[in-house]
């Protein structure tokens, strides 16, 4: 039985571009921030700002096409995609239910931010390894 090829809506390869100069430029204020040239501590708003415009950037850059996309790398993404949403899933589980058994006890909640940003992290990580394997 012959699949169907079904096109996604991405964005254009440039959003990559864009993605990622997001991130250079947070990343910078960032450093600025951390050796003391700007005194960012005055604004409370700036570490959701920040978080904000991370997260922005690595959904821009994981929405993007590739360079050449073609049915094979639709394929690999989509079950990247689903790969993602699973590791997702079962990684809050588990930090739920080991907080809850008191095995690996924190007082800090795992929030939407470092899910998010965890999910990111396993998508590109893996994404690369595909890439490399697949050479």
């Amino acid at each position: 039985m012959k699949k169907k090829y079904r096109k996604l809506n991405l964005l254009p390869f440039y959003f990559r571009n864009i993605g990622l100069g997001i991130i250079g430029i947070t990343l910078f204020s960032s450093l600025i921030k951390l050796t003391g040239w700007a005194d960012l501590e005055q604004y409370p708003e700036y570490r959701t700002i920040f978080r904000i415009f991370i997260l922005i950037g690595f959904l821009l850059i994981a929405v993007s096409q590739e360079r050449i996309e073609d049915e094979r790398t639709l394929e690999i993404r989509m079950k990247l995609y689903a790969a993602t949403f699973v590791y997702g899933v079962v990684s809050f589980i588990v930090s739920k239910s080991l907080n809850f058994f008191e095995f690996f006890h924190t007082d800090k909640e795992i929030t939407a931010f470092h899910l998010l940003l965890q999910m990111f992290v396993f998508y590109f990580v893996i994404s690369w390894l595909i890439k490399r394997k697949n050479r």
